[in-house]
């Protein structure tokens, strides 16, 4: 309806105003200004203008009709407040007559004050307002409230009658007779479901063995059933064996009466447990409830044991039983303040979760009482997370900076021996030994195997080497192809100038291989290849030092004539330092 909903933001566009400009508004702080605001707007009211439509009068109104809820069902507010009015009037009149001072506000009915503060904090203080301005139109303000009232009495009678068929049967069982929503002659006593939820719990035993006849003599009088008696079973935990010496075992957990509870407190799409999905906030969002107090509770179970009478409409008395008296019993056992009572009322606030729940938008700012849950803040969560990352950050930052600032580490590489066979006699043994200075930059070493499995130490395009022939060994020509295989081989080209150097194993793990399992192996590893150190010709080792001819694969030489044949050993060393991290291998 669009003109219904303009209507509404109209509301609440003047209610959003501010309030010490409205007049009307509960929370005006010149009372006497809102008391004559509230009076003009009854004179609309009396005219036939509907309470709700009327600034300041729609306000109390709506809160008068959740008083049946909130405090009591059975109340005249009219006869409530005028008696206590008058009280106050005549002693003034009396104390102005004695001259015996100013006179004090000083209300003595508990009921009035209760009632007042569950309206408006400050609600006591305006009707005595109003009843010195205008008397009579006080009178019909009171009337108008009490128009709500039992507007919203009548509301929740209406709801609880048409859903008690659904409310009262466990959802595993069969209905049996079945249940006409409107005619609740059926009920009651009438109908053994009905019967079974108001029999005293002390007596649900007795009606189990026959309830047929046990129906017939509740009918007869001949067990009669008061307000005196046990509560109804419908408050007690369903299938709940009753131990007399235990009567609070079990209390207030009915699964209709919480059903109920629910209905009313949360709405009707949350009575069996489920999430709201109305559109409206619960009573107890637009209400401002905190909590479930004794006599919200006393009264929904007043609004049960009528929706499960045969009662045509809500009363105070069913048969035999005073109801207003059975809420008086009920409000004074949980306004106890022993710790029993308060675990029962924890419970009955803790099978209510969606009391408090409003759609989006529409929460007000109260909280329930309840404790808060210690449980850790989300927001310290993502702030605690985000600072370990600029810390790991920062630390992975400053460690970059010390490792670019820090100087290379200047290291040696150690000297390796690469030995190679000499294919004549060494003449001068001295000669031999005597170190010299090789300039590789015309040579290129094939390196097939060196002692000792290092880095290549070689990372420039001319690396100084120093070399020396170290230690002779005299073999025969029968052990030359024991000792190829096992030592290594240098191969060199005459044209090119190239020395090609096997490297020595020198373990003695190795030296009982046979010497078919060398050669073997050593025809089947992989050609090397070649590192070229500089294309500048130099003069090749061979020329240098005659004596040192290539050797030829196989275990021949380029002088076959030789018997005996001397092993030298050549060492060299880097004078630079290996990159680290390299991890180029000779293989």
């Amino acid at each position: 309806m669009p003109g219904m909903n303009a209507k509404l933001k109209n509301i609440a566009k003047k209610q959003s105003q501010n309030e010490k400009d409205s007049t009307w508004h509960q929370d005006h702080p010149n009372l006497d200004d809102h008391a004559l605001a509230i009076l003009r707007g009854i004179r609309k009211v009396v005219k036939g203008i509907k309470p709700t439509a009327v600034d300041g009068v729609a306000y109390y109104y709506r809160r008068a009709r959740f008083l049946a809820t909130v405090d009591t069902p059975y109340m005249h507010l009219p006869s409530l407040f005028i008696a206590e009015l008058e009280r106050l009037d005549q002693e003034r009149n009396e104390r102005e007559q004695a001259e015996d001072g100013p006179f004090e506000l000083n209300i003595e009915s508990t009921d009035y004050m209760r009632v007042s503060l569950a309206i408006h904090e400050r609600f006591a203080n305006l009707l005595w307002t109003c009843w010195n301005l205008r008397e009579e139109e006080t009178r019909s303000f009171l009337e108008v409230l009490q128009k709500g009232y039992s507007g919203g009495r009548q509301y929740t009678t209406t709801q609880f009658k048409s859903n008690a068929p659904f409310y009262i049967y466990n959802p595993n069982d069969l209905p049996l007779p079945h249940i006409t929503e409107p005619n609740k002659a059926l009920r009651g006593w009438n109908h053994e479901v009905f019967a079974r939820a108001l029999c005293p719990i002390d007596q649900v035993a007795k009606f189990d063995e026959n309830p047929a006849d046990y129906m017939a003599d509740v009918a007869n009088s001949r067990i009669v059933i008061t307000e005196d008696s046990t509560f109804p079973s419908f408050l007690y935990r369903d299938g709940l064996v009753f131990d007399p010496e235990n009567p609070d075992e079990g209390f207030l957990e009915g699964s209709m009466f919480l059903k109920f509870l629910n209905h009313d407190l949360a709405g009707p799409s949350a009575a069996c447990g489920g999430m709201p999905i109305g559109s409206r906030s619960s009573k107890a969002v637009l209400y401002g409830l905190k909590g479930i107090s004794p006599r919200i509770t006393a009264s929904i179970a007043i609004q049960t044991y009528v929706a499960c009478s045969s009662m045509p409409e809500f009363d105070a008395e069913d048969g035999t039983v005073d109801l207003i008296e059975l809420h008086a019993h009920l409000v004074r056992i949980l306004e106890e303040k022993d710790d029993e009572t308060q675990a029962t009322l924890a419970r009955v606030r803790s099978a209510v979760p969606h009391l408090l729940r409003a759609p989006k938008g529409k929460r007000r700012s109260r909280k329930a009482d309840v404790p808060k849950p210690d449980r850790p803040n989300p927001v310290d969560k993502i702030l605690e997370l985000r600072a370990k990352r600029r810390e790991a950050a920062a630390q992975q930052a400053a460690a970059q900076e010390a490792a670019a600032q820090a100087p290379p580490a200047q290291t040696r590489s150690p000297q390796r021996s690469i030995h190679f066979d000499d294919d004549e006699d060494m003449e001068d043994e001295d000669e031999a030994r005597k170190r010299v200075t090789l300039d590789p930059s015309g040579c290129e070493f094939d390196i097939y195997e060196v002692l000792e499995p290092t880095l290549w130490p070689f990372d420039t395009d001319v690396p100084p080497l120093a070399a020396r022939i170290d230690q002779d060994e005299d073999f025969t020509e029968d052990e030359e192809g024991a000792q190829v295989a096992k030592k290594g081989k240098v191969k060199g080209e005459k044209a090119t100038g190239a020395g090609r150097l096997g490297d020595d194993h020198g373990d003695k793990e190795n030296s009982g291989r046979s010497q078919s399992s060398h050669r073997s192996a050593k025809e089947a590893t992989p050609a090397p290849s070649s590192r070229s150190v500089s294309t500048s010709p130099r003069t090749p080792l061979a020329e240098k030092h005659p004596r040192h001819k290539r050797k030829v694969p196989g275990g021949a030489t380029d002088d076959d004539s030789g018997s005996r044949k001397k092993r030298c050993t050549l060492t060299y060393k880097s004078t630079l330092a290996a990159e680290p991290g390299s991890s180029r291998r000779t293989s």
